[in-house]
């Protein structure tokens, strides 16, 4: 049997298993995303069940699930744009969670005891994920940058662009 030149621009083999390069958030993070999730959900069912309280329970359910749900969609990214674009939500979502549980404990909707562990967990929840974010999006502009310097046109290899630099 003959061995096959792989070639780099073949599509089919290009594309990369997701768990490959791309930054990925480690199990016990999505975990803590998940139970952020049920917890948001047990809470808001305890809110009052006039307007105001099913106005604030829907918004806070749907920014505190949004951080876990983006995490996963994270997890599935084919690429690592997809994967910071992921994250960035998830950041966004978490703080915008924590907005709505400030302003549950401010106006006293629900006892302060009650809220003060998910206030807690969302003000920690966006930091604990900058780190993977910070290096994944560095890791995808230097390479970025790497391939304009070189006048590489193709993500795949080092070909270099079929148009010449101009000389000037």
């Amino acid at each position: 049997m003959e061995a096959r030149q792989l070639d780099p621009h073949d599509k089919a083999r290009r594309r990369r298993a997701p768990e490959a390069k791309l930054g990925r958030y480690p199990k016990h993070i999505r975990e803590r995303a998940f139970s952020f999730s049920v917890r948001i959900i047990q809470m808001a069912r305890e809110l009052p069940r006039d307007a105001v309280g099913r106005i604030v329970g829907a918004q806070v359910v749907r920014s505190g699930t949004s951080v876990g749900a983006n995490l996963e969609e994270a997890q599935g990214a084919d690429s690592k744009k997809e994967f910071l674009r992921s994250v960035r939500i998830a950041k966004r979502e978490a703080r915008e969670t924590l907005y709505w549980l400030r302003l549950l404990a401010e106006t006293q909707m629900l006892p302060e005891r009650r809220l003060s562990a998910l206030i807690d967990e969302a003000d920690k929840s966006s930091p604990s994920y900058i780190p993977s974010y910070v290096r994944a999006r560095t890791d995808y502009q230097a390479v970025g940058a790497r391939r304009l310097e070189r006048g590489v046109s193709c993500i795949h290899c080092s070909r270099q662009s079929v148009l010449p630099r101009s000389s000037a």
